[in-house]
């Protein structure tokens, strides 16, 4: 008995240490938030957002409810003719795009060198870049898909977030949201696109445990089918809302949320499903029980 206890404390003590030299060598950051009243609006007038697959569906919404709030947008993207569509809407004065595949390391480096010329800080960077190419079966899918796929959704996001690690640093509490999908959260009828998704949901939580002795946030948002023209989700009868189609306004609402650090200070490697609740009835479904 006396060797259990004495092994006891032993091991008690040992926890102890490592505690006290994992606080030594990755400390915490210093807490620096400070809420703000939740009726002000502009929460991001005057502050920098970089916005990656900033000429996409969604891309598009978050720059312009940036642009209204008042905020200096750098926008990121491979599509230079859509990057040119964003600056003939209006408030060009404030919006700084960059043609850039985030799939290439040297261009991604030229892009945030160029960010950094414009810029002492990056107080958001909002990652909506991705995409899926509608493969479905596993079997037949070759190395090039996957390969495109797993860049577009997780290595470009990853690559970037890099980049932007020192201009991110200089802004306490700045914020960085990937925007994932519940595709990698349920069962999905694309095997590639919802892997990609679940491992930047992971990469999301490891950035975030990595990031924040610099005081730096990360999260996800994950989107269910985004409404788009008339196309129904495959999944529209498991909503208990109503529809499973998800206006991009409110995926945009939930990722300027956790972008800003006056609004969510305190939240980081959290992943935020805005999927009309339709992850709810795929549960149900799994568990055997009636509608």
């Amino acid at each position: 008995m006396s060797f259990t206890i004495r092994g006891r404390r032993l091991r008690e003590r040992w926890r102890r240490v490592k505690h006290v030299a994992k606080r030594e060598i990755f400390p915490p950051a210093p807490v620096t938030w400070r809420l703000v009243d939740p009726g002000a609006g502009g929460a991001f007038a005057g502050r920098t957002v970089v916005v990656t697959g900033a000429a996409g569906l969604l891309g598009r919404e978050m720059v312009a409810a940036l642009l209204a709030q008042g905020a200096h947008v750098h926008a990121v993207d491979c599509d230079g003719a859509g990057l040119a569509a964003l600056v003939d809407g209006g408030a060009t004065a404030l919006l700084i795009t960059h043609v850039t595949d985030l799939s290439d390391g040297h261009a991604v480096d030229q892009a945030a060198a160029a960010i950094s010329q414009r810029t002492n800080g990056v107080d958001a960077l909002i990652h909506c870049v991705g995409g899926n190419d509608g493969s479905t079966d596993l079997t037949t899918m070759d190395s090039e898909i996957w390969a495109r796929v797993l860049t577009m959704n997780l290595v470009a996001p990853a690559l970037f977030t890099s980049a932007m690690v020192p201009l991110l640093a200089k802004v306490p509490a700045s914020g960085v949201v990937v925007i994932t999908s519940i595709n990698g959260r349920v069962p999905s009828p694309w095997p590639c696109y919802a892997a990609a998704k679940a491992g930047a949901a992971k990469l999301v939580r490891d950035l975030a445990a990595q990031l924040a002795p610099q005081g730096i946030r990360v999260n996800a948002v994950a989107p269910g089918w985004l409404a788009a023209g008339t196309d129904k989700p495959p999944f529209d009868r498991y909503a208990p809302l109503g529809s499973a189609a998800v206006p991009c306004a409110a995926v945009v609402q939930a990722a300027l949320f956790l972008a800003d650090a006056l609004r969510s200070p305190c939240t980081t490697g959290q992943e935020l499903a805005v999927d009309a609740g339709a992850e709810l009835e795929f549960v149900r479904i799994a568990d055997g029980r009636p509608r």
